[in-house]
């Protein structure tokens, strides 16, 4: 038995979809951040024996950059979806 409105509903969702979508921004932006500072302060030069940590770590980050690109899109179409769903039951 389902005693939230269509409205409360997409409340509920919208605040979810908010904050994972706030975690994947932070996300990005620690990746982003993180090789600025890693060539800011030229660890590569500096410590030799991470170039293969850090090398395998570039890999990593851009296949996670893209995951939480496609997760974002996904939560994205969500909304819109919600959104649609709303209106149709305002209307209808």
């Amino acid at each position: 038995m389902n005693t939230l409105t269509t409205l409360q509903v997409g409340a509920v969702a919208y605040i979810l979809v908010s904050i994972c979508f706030i975690y994947l921004l932070i996300d990005i932006l620690i990746i982003f951040y993180s090789e600025k500072l890693i060539k800011y302060y030229y660890i590569e030069e500096k410590y030799p024996k991470l170039t293969k940590f850090i090398n395998l770590r570039r890999k990593f980050n851009d296949y996670h950059t893209v995951s939480n690109c496609l997760i974002g899109i996904c939560l994205l179409l969500y909304v819109l979806y919600i959104n649609v769903n709303i209106i149709y039951h305002i209307f209808v």
